[in-house]
């Protein structure tokens, strides 16, 4: 338990009340009208009706202030007429979101009152900008797809990219049948093979590559997308696929330091990883980046304790090298603990 004001997990238990709270707790009786009603939608409630009967309007601010573009000039809020928005704010699929959340793996496991407090606040989120590279909004051509609200579902891509980059997939002849199939599992091989001229082998194929990787068994990113992209990832997986193929796992990590500093090509302290791999080796770098930091630590990796690893690695492999193999008949209470610690490790890892 809490020990006192200082105590690290005083946080952690603050959290945790505060989301029993926010998703069990029910306004009281003297809220006359919205009595009953969940916290998790009380907010959204009362600010309507405060709106509505002429009692509040809206502004809409910066929080963060200052934000600064790359040129140095301060940004300010803009209202775009006929801005296209995704409606995060949707109880029913906040209700989706939740069950996927409740029902996969997170890992650190203390990172999962930060998923749920963040499916509570969200709301409406701007999917389309009129500047810059991307796809055309297919509905309203004069909006360009804003890039975190597609790329959260791109690992559904992967799983047919090698038959567009082979030729054997063409951009223009796809059509929604074609992704409602292979995705979805709506409609049939014949069908579509009609539509895209493709043949009905290639097609299935194609559904027998996706079928196999998904669901996206376990999603590795950085703490600082848990409020967007990782959030995000989840509640358009729920909106867009079957509940079979929700995602299973969440893994969220800190950053890497290169020698106590944030790693940046302006200071020269990146290491490609091919490079890295080849001159000290895959084991030694997992190694090192495994015994810098807990999970959601942030890792500080240095050289040298990389070459210091690799070191004692070919020590352990050599003296292992020299230990001849031999039947034994009989197990010792030592031999089965090893075993034990070692089985138990395997089925963790």
């Amino acid at each position: 338990g809490v020990t006192n004001q200082s105590d690290p997990k005083l946080e952690e238990a603050t959290k945790e009340v505060y989301g029993k709270e926010f998703y069990g707790g029910k306004l009281k009786a003297n809220t006359e009208q919205f009595s009953g009603i969940k916290v998790a939608y009380a907010k959204d409630t009362i600010k309507e009706w405060l709106i509505k009967n002429k009692h509040a309007d809206i502004l809409l601010e910066l929080t963060n202030t200052p934000v600064r573009c790359r040129c140095g000039a301060e940004c300010v809020v803009k209202v775009l007429n006929n801005q296209w928005f995704l409606n995060y704010g949707d109880k029913d699929w906040k209700e989706l979101a939740t069950k996927c959340f409740d029902e996969m793996s997170i890992l650190p496991q203390e990172i999962r009152s930060e998923f749920n407090y963040v499916i509570g606040w969200l709301r409406e989120r701007a999917c389309a900008r009129q500047h810059g590279l991307g796809t055309k909004l297919p509905w309203d051509k004069d909006w360009i797809v804003e890039s975190l609200s597609d790329s959260v579902i791109y690992m559904a891509y992967y799983t047919i990219s090698k038959f567009v980059n082979n030729g054997t997939l063409h951009a223009e002849k796809l059509s929604g049948e074609f992704f409602d199939y292979i995705f979805v599992g709506k409609g049939d091989a014949n069908n579509v093979s009609t539509i895209t001229g493709l043949s009905v082998d290639t097609i299935n194929q194609i559904k027998k590559e996706f079928d196999y990787f998904y669901p996206v068994d376990s999603r590795h990113s950085g703490r600082d997308l848990v409020p967007n992209h990782l959030t995000f990832f989840v509640l358009n997986h729920v909106a867009i696929f079957p509940e079979s193929n929700w995602p299973k796992e969440i893994v969220v990590n800190g950053s890497v330091l290169m020698n106590g500093s944030k790693m940046s090509k302006s200071m020269g302290n990146i290491i490609p990883l091919r490079k890295a791999i080849q001159d000290y080796g895959a084991d030694p770098i997992r190694l090192a980046i495994i015994i810098s930091a807990e999970l959601l630590q942030d890792a500080d990796f240095n050289m040298e304790s990389v070459s210091g690893i690799q070191n004692k690695l070919e020590s352990l492999f050599n003296e292992c090298s020299r230990l001849k193999a031999e039947k034994i008949d009989t197990l010792e209470a030592e031999d089965k603990w090893i075993l034990s610690k070692t089985q138990s490790l395997v089925s963790q890892v």
